[in-house]
């Protein structure tokens, strides 16, 4: 299906999503999830961690879901190779190239990394409903990797963590929404400003105002 949703999840298999429509942010989400459950949508999912890889595939097996692909690869702003390290078992959710490492095992695995433009070409999605960012601090590398693709991103979701919120990325992150013409709000649909209470850590993105 050339519409789709591109999913960025990082190092948590629930984590990330693209989606986009009318209504809050929750109602996109369902929307582009019956939309995708009902085979007229595509999801695509960027994924680094093997193990979580797994558990995304098992899950879509059991739900008997065709029409989404997963990538393992670490998404960012150019391709490369990345070097990361195993997390523990008992939380996967919170691996980071950006942030202190919090649950980082000594053992070492490779995985190419990928930039949201190439994908987007790759699989060649003409919009993209809703793209949903959540990185644990990379999130304008993963950004500024959409490149001259960025335009086909009808809304965006961005973890926006309350101990990132007065540091150097997310300016850089607000900056690169904005310039994209995107508006700001939370993900009850209200308008959203800098220093403004966050719910869920969500900031939602969207050009559908």
């Amino acid at each position: 299906h050339p519409h789709g949703d591109l999913q960025q999840p990082e190092a948590d298999a629930d984590a990330g999503r693209v989606q986009a429509a009318g209504g809050d942010e929750g109602d996109e989400q369902r929307q582009v999830s019956a939309d995708v459950a009902e085979g007229s949508g595509q999801l695509v999912a960027i994924e680094p961690q093997p193990a979580n890889c797994a558990k995304i595939l098992e899950n879509w097996m059991c739900n008997g879901f065709e029409n989404i692909v997963v990538i393992v690869a670490l998404a960012g702003r150019e391709a490369s190779i990345c070097a990361l390290h195993e997390q523990s078992s008992r939380d996967r959710s919170r691996l980071s190239v950006a942030c202190d490492p919090v649950n980082d095992e000594p053992q070492i695995f490779e995985v190419p990394g990928c930039t949201l433009e190439q994908v987007i070409r790759r699989h060649h999605l003409e919009s993209i409903r809703l793209l949903k960012v959540d990185v644990e601090g990379a999130e304008s590398e993963v950004l500024e990797g959409l490149g001259r693709e960025a335009a086909r991103v009808q809304n965006c979701i961005v973890e926006v963590l309350p101990d990132a919120r007065d540091g150097a990325q997310t300016p850089r992150v607000l900056e690169w929404l904005r310039a994209a013409g995107f508006e700001l709000r939370t993900v009850t649909g209200a308008r959203w400003d800098p220093g403004c209470p966050l719910p869920e850590n969500n900031l939602w993105a969207t050009r559908n105002a």
